[in-house]
């Protein structure tokens, strides 16, 4: 068959079947869709999920609250989540806390259902932990060491100020 009689928006799509449309056209379906296979398409397109994490950096042992809502943008219901928290362990609670133990950044990621069976993910913020923050705490004063623990060479002189 000659492509160029048919015109520059013919589109073959299999042996003797002829599409008419323009090739730019997301998808070809042998077979219409239903209504509710279109609703389902559709709301995996439109709902989202978001959640937060607190603090998201710190020192090792940090604890992280995770919070998601109990709905999609969508409003409807949440019916199962998965965490993936990037440290290799896995939670399954609406909002967890999750105990970091070793430093590195870490990527959580959520994975929910909702009511209408629709599986929706996001990502979430970069969780950054160290084993070593730098600082000594003493009393409500805090100084800058060294990573070794040693002490310059050159004592300093300190003049505390104290305001009430």
């Amino acid at each position: 068959m000659d492509i160029g009689s048919r015109g520059p928006d013919a589109n073959f799509v299999g042996q003797g079947e002829f599409f008419g449309g323009t090739i730019d056209e997301p998808a070809i379906f042998t077979n219409a869709l239903s209504p509710s296979d279109i609703a389902v398409l559709y709301a995996a397109a439109v709902y989202t999920i978001q959640f937060t994490a607190s603090p998201t950096n710190g020192v090792a042992p940090l604890t992280v609250q995770f919070d998601c809502p109990s709905v999609d943008s969508g409003v409807n219901a949440i019916t199962q989540w998965n965490w993936n928290f990037g440290d290799a362990t896995t939670g399954t609670l609406q909002s967890p806390a999750h105990n970091y133990t070793n430093d590195g950044q870490f990527f959580p990621s959520l994975i929910v259902t909702n009511s209408l069976g629709l599986t929706l993910s996001a990502p979430g913020q970069t969780v950054t932990v160290v084993s070593y923050s730098g600082l000594v705490l003493n009393g409500n004063f805090e100084s800058e060491i060294s990573p070794a623990g040693r002490c310059p060479a050159t004592p300093a002189t300190l003049l505390w100020t104290m305001v009430s």
